[in-house]
C-alpha cells in the first residue's frame, strides 16, 4: 500500500517537534492542501539535513589536504630525481597545491550536491529528464572512476620504471 496522500507526513516529527506539523494538520480537511503541504515540508527537511551533511563532507576533504601534500611532498623528495626538478616541483605545488586541491574538493562536493537532487527527485517522478539527468550523472562518475584508475595505472607504471632504474644502478 503506497498512498502518497500526504497524510504519511503526520508521523515524521518526533514530540519535540510535531510541533512544525500544526501547519500540515491545519490543511487536514484539503488532500490536495495536504499533498502539497507534505510534498513542500518532505523537501525542505530532506534538504535541511543534507546542508550538514554537505559541510561535514567538505571539511573532511579539506582537513584531509594537508595530508595529501605531505604525501606529494614526500613522493617529491623521494622519488624525482635531480635538485632543480625537486625545487621546481615543491615550488609548484607550494604555490598552487592548495588551490587546486581546494578546486578537486568542490568538485567533488559538487558531485555529492548532483547525487543529493538526484536521490531527492527519485521520490517525484518527473519522468524523462530525471532520467537523462540520471544517466548523465551515471555516465559522469563512471568517466571520472576510468580517468582515476588509468592515472593510478600511469603513476604506478612510472614508479615502477623508476624502481628499476635504481635497482640496477
Amino acid at each position: 500500500m503506497e498512498e502518497d496522500n500526504g497524510y504519511d507526513k503526520l508521523i515524521v516529527f518526533p514530540p519535540p517537534l510535531n510541533f512544525l506539523l500544526l501547519p500540515l494538520i491545519a490543511t487536514y480537511p484539503s488532500r490536495s492542501l495536504v499533498k502539497q503541504f507534505a510534498r513542500i515540508t518532505s523537501r525542505v527537511w530532506y534538504w535541511f539535513s543534507n546542508v550538514f551533511v554537505i559541510l561535514a563532507f567538505y571539511g573532511y576533504m579539506i582537513s584531509y589536504d594537508p595530508v595529501i601534500l605531505c604525501r606529494i611532498y614526500y613522493q617529491i623528495m623521494t622519488k624525482i630525481d635531480g635538485f632543480f626538478s625537486k625545487v621546481y616541483y615543491l615550488l609548484g605545488w607550494t604555490l598552487f597545491g592548495w588551490l587546486y586541491l581546494l578546486y578537486i574538493n568542490l568538485n567533488d562536493t559538487i558531485l555529492l550536491v548532483k547525487i543529493l537532487c538526484l536521490e531527492g527527485s527519485s521520490k517525484t517522478d518527473h519522468g524523462e529528464e530525471e532520467r537523462l539527468k540520471q544517466e548523465s550523472l551515471e555516465y559522469q562518475i563512471t568517466r571520472n572512476i576510468i580517468r582515476a584508475m588509468k592515472i593510478l595505472h600511469e603513476i604506478g607504471g612510472r614508479s615502477q620504471v623508476v624502481f628499476q632504474k635504481r635497482q640496477s644502478l
